[in-house]
């Protein structure tokens, strides 16, 4: 079941290394940002021109950053999530904190309306009370 879902992170973080990938993808995404052109291929039939366009090449200190913030992403949810770290998860949090929120979220969807309606007016004091917000 995994391996499917990692032979596709590998394939996607090989594509996006090579120069020439990024430029097509620029160029399909310049083309389809075009909209009148589009609509006039959709209805016409006309070609949608070619735009010369190179994408910013990678540096290798931003390459580096990427695989530690990955590899640091992987080990937090190996030590939160993985069996048999018992005091791996009590230093994380107590679990009495977690089952009350989920006791809070019944699954009713009035209850998730009124959560999102309790967040939205929680955000809307929040940016009101910070000075030049608004």
């Amino acid at each position: 079941m995994t391996a499917p879902a990692i032979l596709l992170l590998v394939i996607a973080a090989t594509l996006g290394t090579f120069q020439s990938f990024r430029d097509a993808v620029l160029r399909s995404s310049i083309r389809m940002q075009d909209w009148q052109a589009y609509t006039h291929r959709v209805l016409e039939g006309t070609a949608i021109p070619v735009l010369p366009a190179q994408s910013q090449s990678i540096s290798a200190s931003a390459t580096i950053q990427s695989v530690e913030v990955t590899i640091a992403a992987i080990a937090l949810a190996w030590f939160a999530l993985a069996p048999g770290l018992g005091p791996a998860r009590r230093f994380i949090g107590r679990a009495h904190v977690f089952n009350l929120l989920r006791s809070l979220h019944s699954g009713v969807v009035g209850d998730y309306v009124m959560w999102i309606a309790m967040g939205v007016v929680a955000l809307g004091l929040t940016l009101f009370y910070i000075p030049g917000s608004y």
